[in-house]
């Protein structure tokens, strides 16, 4: 991935401090939750308390680590902020935001919410990557080869290793793949703890909708999920991106198929953001939104090359195949709840 920033200074650390900070990060913010909440304390000023806990509590991790004299080869490196990351961070934060507040409208305990963005991210990125790993199968391939006597060679398949597949940092997530696994996970959280998932399901819906948003400019920033070469060069809406081995993308005027699914997706945002108030059953906004990203999607295949774009069947890529069957399934889900309302509303009108 390509820097949005520059390397942070001198302040040079490897992965190993990076893991203590990040895990001093969520302790800190931990206790910052806790104390608000024994306060009484609104959700944006604990939010508020939480970073200042996690900037003066990483500042001291960081300083005592320096002042033990530990090796010198856990300081030795660069620390990047990546363009993708950074959006998706941005996307996070806002999207935590938003649901708070409208959890709080709800009477639904700030708490379980931001307990469930930890697992969602998790589920996300484990369903992404295993989706991006079945769609590149062949990337993750290798082959040992052995001689037999002068000419012959024996192939054997050597199945990826669990370090190369998950290697994230590398690049290679599928957004199918983090709908999934995110849905499936918080799925599993919310049943152990006795909650309503389709109601809960219903919050996170339009700050979904605005994350993916957010985060597409990432990718446009970024360079990948790139859009296919524009047939008019000299068109207003034609891009061209610096040529990038990492992902693929080479000078040629294309479609800003990044930008247009973002504006997709704020359409949905406020489509969602109206339709809560009204919605007919639990789980309405999120099954509205699976059908209305799914046929965002599908039609930003159009204009979209990449990973997802390789056609299959003649006619039709992988992207838009997962796309229609979510959305099928998601419009004949809306479609029986809302006949089952319909009789039971006709059967309490008929026994008065």
């Amino acid at each position: 991935m390509n820097p949005i920033l520059v390397p942070i200074g001198e302040v040079t650390l490897k992965p190993l401090i990076l893991w203590i900070l990040g895990a001093g990060a969520l302790l800190f913010f931990s206790f910052a939750q806790s104390y608000g909440q024994a306060k009484g304390w609104k959700t944006g000023r604990i939010i508020g308390l939480g970073v200042i806990f996690i900037l003066v509590g990483d500042l001291i991790v960081y300083l005592v680590a320096k002042a033990l004299n530990c090796p010198e080869q856990l300081f030795v490196g660069t620390v990047n902020v990546y363009s993708y990351g950074f959006m998706l961070t941005i996307a996070f934060i806002v999207g935590t935001i938003i649901t708070v507040y409208a959890a709080k409208r709800e009477q639904v305990d700030s708490e379980i919410i931001l307990d469930l963005i930890f697992v969602i991210i998790i589920g996300a990125l484990i369903g992404a990557r295993i989706m991006y790993v079945i769609l590149k199968l062949d990337e993750f391939l290798t082959y040992e080869t052995i001689m037999v006597g002068d000419q012959e060679q024996l192939k054997f398949l050597l199945m990826p290793t669990l370090k190369h597949m998950a290697a994230i940092h590398q690049g290679g997530l599928s957004v199918h793949g983090g709908v999934i696994g995110a849905t499936l996970l918080s799925a599993i959280y919310t049943r152990m703890k006795k909650l309503n998932f389709w109601k809960i399901a219903d919050l996170f819906a339009p700050s979904l909708a605005l994350g993916m948003a957010i985060g597409r400019i990432g990718c446009f920033l970024n360079g990948c999920c790139y859009g296919v070469v524009c047939k008019n060069p000299d068109a207003w809406y034609a891009v061209s991106f610096p040529l990038n081995t990492h992902t693929g993308v080479t000078p040629e005027p294309r479609h800003a198929a990044q930008l247009y699914m973002m504006a997709l997706n704020l359409i949905i945002f406020f489509i969602l953001r109206g339709m809560y108030k009204n919605r007919k059953f639990d789980g309405h906004v999120f099954l509205m939104w699976i059908a209305l990203y799914s046929i965002a999607r599908f039609f930003q295949e159009f204009f979209r090359f990449g990973v997802s774009s390789d056609v299959i069947f003649g006619t039709i890529t992988i992207a838009q195949l997962a796309s229609v069957i979510l959305a099928v399934v998601a419009f004949v889900i809306i479609a029986e709840v809302n006949k089952r309302i319909e009789i039971a509303k006709r059967a309490k009108e008929a026994s008065e």
